[in-house]
This record gives structure tokens, C-alpha cells and sequence, in this order.
């Protein structure tokens, strides 16, 4: 979920509480319902490795896979190369990965949602990758294993590249796509059409200042008690 202002920022800390209060069941949940009534202030998509539209278009039909798609605002497109352990375990072929992405943007296309790409940045540089790696055998609060890690693949996890990919890479990635127009709207024209839903006119996550209350007479009340 992402804030198109500053309505959607507040939604998002009051969805956040209530996920994390009221509907705690286990971990933190939210429905659609509780979406729907802030749809006007905040933009919905899905995660490019782990989220529900690239689970359905993996396992689901094309029916419901557009029934989802449909609860989006915008559609991020997982780089092919992000399904590295999957295609390393032989839990996918390549061809069933670009058969899947293909699916997206097809429905995307016919639905006239937005779609772009996402590597998953999660570092700026290839290099930085070995520190991140690390995070993945380390254990994380409450005895849980991190996302990437699997326990058959021992010391080797192949864990995709998550850096931030340049122009050449991204075209390699899905140089399977021969239309021109879908490869320009998937890698830079629509990213900016996205860009443009936000109206955040320099959204801060907390304002810059403190606002104490303003209690009238408060100043010659506070000399009274003292004196």
C-alpha cells in the first residue's frame, strides 16, 4: 500500500493499527473490506516475488488471476531473474516464468491497469549482495527464518540479485518480450504514470515540527500554579 497524500499517510497508520490490534491472529491481517474505504487515498499493488498476483498467475486460472489483478492500482512486474531459487530447486521452468509475466501483462493490457517492472531493490549495488546474504542464515525475532532461507539448500541458497537494475540489464532480463510498445510501457513509460498518482507535495512519514496543543490562557495559568 502506498500514501497518494496525506489522507492516505493517516489511513495507512490507522490500517497498521488495526492489523495490529483488533485483527491479530497470529501475525498481522487486513482484508479487502478494509481497504475499500480509503481506496480514494491510497494505491494497491502486490510484491514482486511473494505477493498474491504473481502466487495466482503461478497457480491459479486466468479468471481469478484477473479478478485480482482488478484490486489493483498498479502492477509490479517481477524480473525473470528474481525467480532464481525456484528455477535453481526446479520448482518452475524459464519458460513457465515468462509465460506467467506474459499473463500479467496480458491481462493488465486488457484491464487497462498500470504495470511496471520491480527488481525488489533491496541494495544499491551488485557487490553489496554478500552482506545481504548473510541476513538471510541469520535468525530472526521469534525464532523465524527469513523468506529466501530454505533449509534443503544448506549453505548454497541462491538468493536473487536485489540490487538496482540499469537500463541494459532490465532489457536482458526480458528480452523474451518482442512487442516494443509493451517492453517501453513495462520499463520506463508507465513508472511514470504510476509516479504521477501521488500527490504527496512533500509527504513526510511525521511533520518536521512538533505541534503542542494550543490551550488559551494556558501561560498565565501555568504562573498561577507556580507562584
Amino acid at each position: 500500500m502506498y500514501a497518494k497524500n496525506a489522507q492516505g499517510l493517516k489511513a495507512l497508520y490507522k490500517l497498521v493499527s488495526l492489523a495490529s490490534t483488533k485483527q491479530f491472529y497470529g501475525s498481522q491481517k487486513l482484508f479487502w473490506s478494509d481497504l475499500e474505504k480509503y481506496q480514494n487515498d491510497l494505491l494497491i499493488s502486490s510484491h514482486p516475488i511473494n505477493g498474491h498476483i504473481v502466487h495466482a498467475a503461478k497457480y491459479d486460472t486466468n479468471e481469478n488471476l484477473r479478478k485480482l489483478i482488478k484490486k489493483h492500482s498498479f502492477v509490479l512486474v517481477p524480473l525473470p531473474s528474481l525467480f532464481k531459487q525456484d528455477l535453481y530447486k526446479k520448482n518452475i521452468e524459464l519458460t513457465h516464468v515468462h509465460d506467467l509475466i506474459n499473463r500479467i501483462i496480458s491481462i493488465c493490457e486488457q484491464e487497462k491497469i498500470l504495470y511496471t517492472f520491480s527488481s525488489a531493490a533491496h541494495y544499491l549495488k551488485q557487490e553489496q549482495k554478500q552482506f545481504y546474504d548473510c541476513l538471510i542464515t541469520a535468525e530472526i525475532t521469534g525464532k523465524k527464518l527469513h523468506h529466501f532461507y530454505d533449509r534443503d539448500l544448506s549453505t548454497n541458497q541462491n538468493v536473487p540479485d536485489l540490487h538496482i537494475r540499469k537500463n541494459n540489464e532490465v532489457y536482458h532480463d526480458f528480452s523474451f518480450i518482442q512487442d516494443q510498445e509493451i517492453l517501453a510501457k513495462l520499463i520506463y513509460r508507465n513508472g511514470e504514470k504510476i509516479a504521477n498518482l501521488f500527490n504527496d507535495e512533500g509527504l513526510l512519514p511525521f511533520p518536521k515540527k512538533l505541534h503542542p496543543p494550543k490551550i488559551e490562557g494556558s501561560d498565565d495559568k501555568l504562573i498561577e500554579l507556580v507562584w
